[in-house]
């Protein structure tokens, strides 16, 4: 009789066992089910957001110049990465200073269905921007009147005696004075780029005198720096080609000082003459950089700075 009492208690208990179990399983189940959709809709997310800013960031090289080939780039980067052309979308603004790219992409459930659940929705968006560069180091020592610039156009970068800029100036020819007087210091600033950085509002001090001799003995060496396979041109370069340089676009603010109005980046052509008919000449071209950026639409001299802005 007592075995008996024992033996039904196990038995009932056994089933209680059973049931705690069952739950268990559904509820470990459940979880698992939850971590591995979970996992793929944060996988997807990730990839669909790398996705989106490198397609902005490469469709941000080609403007303000050429939307039409932002466009492309962008909408390339994009298929690259796993986004269909049915769910991408592509806008520039109407200033061509902007892009936004969005995509969709659809994560089908493995677990989830089991409630109902088949799909998630995975929205990602980037955009980018592109401004004007605010600051810069390794200018060098010319200079150009604040002026509207046009493109494999060649520009006079220090120009002849009496050249000036309409005169304000007397005995300037265009030649900027960098971190110190002196014709080794005005050489070495065109063979090397003035190391401090400038500033868009900086007051510089123009350099009296023609100063022909450290000019072409500057840059003709600055030239020679260039050891590309083919050597670059205007038309094809290396972005680090020591013939690309800065140069301040200025305005004149008084007889011995001009204000920065932003920067522009040239291809050093050839220095020509002697005395007062020395002519330093460059092509006019536009580049993407990095730096400072200011949106500033005065400051548009060609130099670009792009960024994700979301």
């Amino acid at each position: 009789m007592f075995l008996r009492i024992i033996r039904q208690k196990l038995n009932e208990e056994s089933g209680a066992v059973v049931v705690l179990v069952v739950f268990a399983l559904t509820a470990l189940l459940g979880a698992t089910a939850l971590v591995v959709d979970a996992g793929m809709v944060y996988r997807r997310n990730a990839q669909l957001s790398n996705a989106v800013d490198a397609a902005a960031l490469a469709g941000i090289q080609a403007l303000p110049a050429d939307p039409a080939l932002a466009q492309t780039l962008a909408e390339s980067y994009a298929l690259k990465n796993g986004v269909s052309a049915e769910n991408l979308n592509i806008e520039i603004s109407d200033n061509n200073h902007e892009i936004k790219v969005a995509a969709k992409s659809t994560v089908n459930h493995l677990f989830a269905q089991i409630i109902g659940v088949n799909s998630t929705d995975v929205v990602k968006s980037a955009g980018a921007k592109v401004g004007n560069l605010s600051a810069a180091a390794g200018a060098v020592p010319f200079s150009l009147e604040a002026q509207e610039l046009v493109y494999n156009e060649e520009y006079v970068l220090k120009s002849v005696a009496g050249g000036g800029q309409d005169g304000e100036h007397t005995g300037w020819f265009g030649a900027l004075r960098l971190g110190g007087n002196g014709a080794s210091n005005y050489e070495k600033n065109i063979k090397n780029g003035y190391q401090q950085e400038i500033t868009i509002g900086d007051l510089l001090e123009i350099e009296n005198g023609n100063m022909s001799g450290p000019t072409t003995l500057g840059v003709n060496d600055r030239i020679a720096q260039c050891k590309h396979t083919p050597a670059c041109t205007s038309a094809s370069f290396v972005e680090a080609c020591p013939r690309l340089v800065t140069i301040p676009v200025v305005e004149a603010c008084s007889k011995k000082t001009v204000k920065v109005k932003g920067f522009a980046k040239f291809f050093l052509e050839r220095v020509d003459g002697q005395g007062n008919k020395n002519n330093v000449w460059g092509t006019f071209v536009q580049l993407h950089a990095i730096g400072e950026m200011t949106e500033d639409g005065e400051s548009d001299y060609g130099i670009y700075i792009s960024r994700l802005s979301y």
